[in-house]
């Protein structure tokens, strides 16, 4: 029964052909995905197979001229992002290398004609290749790649992760900075410590690789002066125990990093919501209590807390907050964002209305404009201020919400 299989040309060429055989298959989509890929040539062919097919469970064979082409595209990540890279050859491994890679090369048709001659014209080409559709695509290697497959937008980056420490109470967080030397036969980011890089990069003789790899790390210093104390002080090359206030700084600057080419691995909980942790909001809370009537100067009750994701919060947990200054706090077993001065001008603010204006309630048409985001009277202008909408809520009352009886 024929199965999909590639070989090798007396020319050198890497082909996807049928060939009678007992060995494993690939399923119909994969083998035609594949196949149209080869159609078009050897290094569109193992461009598909390092990108598309990266994270595909394959035969051998296949299997074999993708980890080629996933060292290949691995070198060339490392030069990407320097200045001229994309004039720059791309050496292939040397010969001793180039040795080892025919000896491990699984039986296939056209065995005989492979040797390192040959690997490194298929090298060469792989590189022009991805060179060329790049440059037609109008994007440098890097953005081009990253479209085939985000993943090998992550290799030759410095990498800024953060994670929790909850063994202590005082430094809970810990920060590393590594970079990402290439992609293992899964498919993960394989990570260093980012002062490896300096011999790693030495020991291949890539200078350029290394400033590729530091340029993004630089331009994220000229932005935060967290980053910039970093790396004058040489901490970035260490692992670092943070306090929850060094940890809100860093957390303040990751548009910064990012921007700037710098990857950024942090906790789920501040990747959430829009890239914003829980938040405390004071919630004014309009209509609880059931009314007679409902004439357009029906008077509604009219209430100030100070909540979490919807659940008013205790005395003591609102003690806690208002006097907190880190901008980080754990609260219910989940650390939450906190802006001080702004939730006690807001809750000033409220309390002091409802004293002053709102004690009997407040009007139907009022409670309304409320709900619908809009102030009352001369309140409009510190309602809609965004810095304070985005730490209050306005919610109905059990009267007024849908289903009520």
């Amino acid at each position: 029964m024929p199965i999909p299989a590639l070989a090798v040309t007396p020319s050198g060429h890497v082909v996807f052909l049928h060939e009678e055989g007992d060995g494993p298959s690939l399923p119909d989509e994969i083998a035609q995905r594949i196949g149209q890929a080869f159609h078009d040539g050897t290094a569109s062919g193992l461009l598909h197979l390092a990108t598309t097919e990266l994270q595909t469970s394959l035969p051998s064979g296949f299997a074999f001229w993708r980890d080629f082409s996933r060292r290949c595209l691995t070198h060339l990540c490392r030069e990407a992002g320097a200045e001229g890279s994309e004039a720059v050859p791309v050496p292939p491994p040397d010969r001793e290398d180039l040795l080892a890679l025919v000896g491990a090369c699984p039986s296939m048709t056209g065995l005989e004609y492979l040797a390192p001659g040959v690997l490194e014209k298929i090298w060469e080409a792989l590189i022009h290749h991805i060179r060329s559709e790049a440059g037609r695509s109008g994007e440098d290697v890097a953005g081009y790649l990253k479209r085939l497959n985000p993943l090998w937008n992550m290799v030759g980056r410095v990498t800024f992760h953060l994670a929790e420490n909850r063994k202590d109470d005082a430094r809970p967080f810990a920060f590393l900075a590594t970079y990402t030397t290439r992609l293992s036969g899964s498919a993960r980011p394989q990570y260093l410590p980012l002062g490896k890089a300096f011999t790693d990069y030495s020991t291949a003789g890539n200078r350029r690789g290394l400033l590729a790899l530091l340029t993004p790390l630089a331009r994220a210093a000229e932005q935060s002066n967290l980053a910039r104390e970093l790396v004058d002080s040489g901490e970035i090359f260490h692992p670092l125990a943070w306090t929850p206030r060094e940890t809100y700084r860093f957390l303040q600057d990751i548009p910064v990093f990012e921007s700037s080419g710098v990857m950024v691995r942090v906790p789920d909980w501040w990747r959430s919501r829009g890239g914003r942790p829980a938040r405390p909001q004071v919630a004014l809370r309009v209509g609880n209590q059931r009314i007679n009537g409902l004439g357009s100067e029906s008077l509604l009750d009219f209430s100030v807390q100070l909540t979490l994701e919807g659940e008013e919060l205790t005395d003591e947990e609102r003690r806690r907050i208002l006097t907190e200054t880190s901008g980080l706090f754990l609260l219910r077993g989940k650390w939450v964002e906190v802006d001080r001065e702004r939730l006690s001008e807001l809750l000033s603010f409220w309390e002091k209305a409802k004293k002053a204006e709102f004690g009997e309630g407040i009007s139907f048409m009022q409670g309304m404009r409320l709900l619908a985001g809009a102030g009352i009277g001369t309140k409009e202008e510190f309602f809609s201020r965004d810095t304070h909408r985005e730490w209050m809520r306005v919610d109905a009352g059990a009267w007024l919400r849908p289903g009520r009886k």
